[in-house]
């Protein structure tokens, strides 16, 4: 609408100017009008002169009268002839300046009409780009309905995944909170088990000293009655030595000298069989080459310090050369920041290079689980492992820092390995008897590295009640680590273990 208004306007400022210049070109037509009014006024006051001289020589051309009238008839016949000519001189001219203001409103008009068409087809061209561009907007609107739609289900399908996250999260807590709580009773249960199993252990060590005390009793009341007797067998003797030849009193002496180096007991009463610990040499038993199978992973001593925390796969078996094929596996960090010099015990392991090795330099089998490309090992339930007394989470980054000799405190696992809540341990003592001190303590996933090498263990199989009496083997227990001195030489580092 406002495109038609303006060519209306721009319509009615043309035919305006035309008007203006018509009016221009009728007022001089006026203009001619009145000049020719004046002539004919002129005219007319010569005609009323000339009839006045007519008139006044009316008399004197009486005889001319005639011819007067004649050319009065002339005359007015001529006078209707110019009549006739200014009429058509201005109807001609009247003709002439409407034709002119006809070709001039004419040229203006197609002027006009041409600026109005190049004005419409400039509209028609404005209006096809704005339909153009209303059409590119119609289809931008699309797409972003298109792309809100999209994003709306994208944003709703994100939050249903959200939603049904939290609820697995919710769901994982309370499970893990179940386990937690299902952990604390069974660390309760296990801790008043241990409990139960020291107080037991307690009071059959009591009971062994008392046993002990009243063994020692009947021994000296033994040792009074035999030398009270052997008092007696003296005075016997020598009251009957005077009488008996020399012979025969050194025969008796002899005889008398015998009881002194016997010692008599009673078979009825039986010593009570001490708790004691077997030689650290039954451990120490050659593994013949049977007792490798393929796959099968072992422990190797680690030359930091000697102590069974390398592992190798069992690839090849050379009966022949007692040596094997092995391929090392090497611990996967779980973090760029961990640098530990000390090679890690359990967790996730990889392979490595290939080596080959004599059976003789292997300490003991590792239960393992494949995972992949990858092997896990991890502390067993029942299984007895050394734990590095003074490891805390700096280890993982700076265990240079840390040297041998290293302190131990042994330890029974007595739950299996969880990746959220880790591993349970009691800790055992070497006092009299290698029995347990019973402190559990739970070690966490990011804890792991505490470990240091798992320890064979061997079960008496002497059930007391509910008290099992336990002891850690000789070679990987008491192994001291090899350290070089200043002056070159080595010599053998004890391992704190309390």
């Amino acid at each position: 609408m406002e495109k038609d208004s303006n060519f209306t306007d721009l319509n009615n400022e043309g035919i305006l100017k035309t008007l203006e210049q018509i009016e221009e070109k009728a007022s001089s037509f006026l203009n001619l009008s009145v000049r020719f009014d004046y002539m004919v006024k002129s005219l007319e006051k010569k005609k009323e002169e000339g009839l006045r001289v007519v008139e006044a020589r009316e008399k004197e051309v009486a005889l001319l009268e005639d011819s007067l009238s004649e050319k009065s008839r002339v005359l007015e016949e001529k006078e209707m002839d110019f009549d006739m000519i200014q009429v058509l001189e201005a109807s001609l001219l009247r003709l002439v300046i409407e034709t002119q203001t006809e070709l001039v409103v004419r040229k203006k008009l197609e002027d006009v009409t041409s600026e109005c068409e190049r004005k419409e087809e400039e509209a028609r061209l404005v209006f096809e780009s704005i339909r153009e561009k209303l059409c590119g907007l119609e289809k931008a609107e699309e797409g972003f309905d298109v792309k809100q739609r999209v994003e709306m289900e994208r944003l709703e399908a994100r939050k249903k995944e959200l939603s049904s996250l939290d609820e697995a999260i919710k769901v994982m807590h309370a499970e893990l909170k179940r386990k937690e709580e299902k952990f604390e009773l069974k660390q309760r249960e296990e801790a008043d088990k241990w409990r139960k199993k020291s107080k037991d252990l307690e009071i059959k060590e009591k009971k062994l000293e008392e046993m002990l005390k009243e063994l020692e009793l009947k021994k000296h009341m033994e040792l009074e009655e035999r030398s009270k007797l052997n008092a007696e067998t003296r005075k016997r003797s020598n009251h009957e030595g005077t009488l008996t030849p020399p012979a025969k009193k050194h025969k008796s002496e002899e005889a008398d000298l015998a009881p002194e180096g016997t010692v008599c007991k009673d078979k009825s009463e039986e010593d009570p069989k001490p708790l004691t610990c077997p030689d650290t040499k039954f451990n120490d038993v050659g593994k013949s080459i049977s007792s490798f199978d393929v796959d099968q992973v072992w422990a190797l001593y680690d030359s930091r310090d000697d102590m069974p925390r390398i592992y190798a796969q069992v690839r090849r078996i050379f009966s022949a050369q007692l040596s094997l094929q092995v391929t090392l596996l090497e611990h996967v960090k779980t973090t760029e920041d961990e640098k530990s010099v000390i090679s890690s015990a359990c967790g996730r392991f990889e392979y490595g290079d290939t080596e080959i090795k004599s059976h003789l330099m292997f300490a003991h089998e590792m239960h393992h689980t494949k995972c992949g490309k990858n092997v896990i090992v991890n502390p067993r339930k029942g299984e007895t492992w050394a734990l590095f007394r003074d490891w805390d989470i700096s280890w993982k980054s700076h265990s240079d820092v840390h040297e041998p000799p290293y302190r131990y405190d042994l330890v029974e696992v007595i739950t299996e390995f969880d990746d959220q809540l880790g591993i349970s341990v009691v800790y055992m003592g070497r006092d009299e008897g290698f029995e347990s001190h019973g402190l559990i303590k739970n070690i966490y996933p990011g804890e792991m590295q505490r470990f240091s090498h798992k320890v064979a263990s061997v079960n008496w199989g002497e059930e007391k009640g509910e008290v099992v009496e336990t002891s850690i083997q000789g070679k990987d227990c008491v192994k001291a680590p090899t350290v070089e001195t200043q002056e070159g030489s080595t010599e053998d580092q004890p391992i704190t273990i309390e």
